[in-house]
């Protein structure tokens, strides 16, 4: 995994499975001047994750082979320290457990409103 992927700026890793989802996170985080990588399926992920390391991991829920939490525990056996956030419509004991227990870092809700989605991103983020 390479370190220094995005020349000191920040990088989110987004994963959602629909297009419009990854769109809308992506154009909010390019105007909070953080890069991104979306990926859509945990194939994906995993490539990404391989190949650098990412300040934030926006997870979706639901996709297309796994669950987010199944994702994040592939995440997690590899490279513990990975921040990673959930993001979902769906409201559940077993998502509110993961963030209470801190396997997820944070939780946010869907439909993303951007002043909202902003504000949690940045508390998210690791300090330097």
């Amino acid at each position: 995994m390479d370190k220094d992927c995005f020349d000191g700026r920040y990088c989110v890793l987004v994963v959602d499975d629909e297009p419009i989802n990854s769109m809308l996170m992506k154009r909010y985080l390019k105007e909070m001047e953080i890069d991104s990588v979306v990926a859509s399926s945990s194939s994906e992920v995993l490539l990404e994750i391989e190949k650098c390391s990412f300040d934030l991991v926006l997870m979706d829920y639901k996709l297309p082979d796994k669950t987010g939490i199944e994702v994040t525990e592939e995440i997690k056996k590899r490279y513990p320290q990975t921040r990673v956030c959930i993001q979902t419509a769906l409201e559940s004991e077993e998502i509110q457990e993961c963030v209470d227990s801190g396997f997820f870092v944070g939780y946010i809700s869907k439909p993303f409103r951007r002043e909202r989605f902003f504000r949690e991103v940045r508390a998210l983020l690791p300090t330097n």
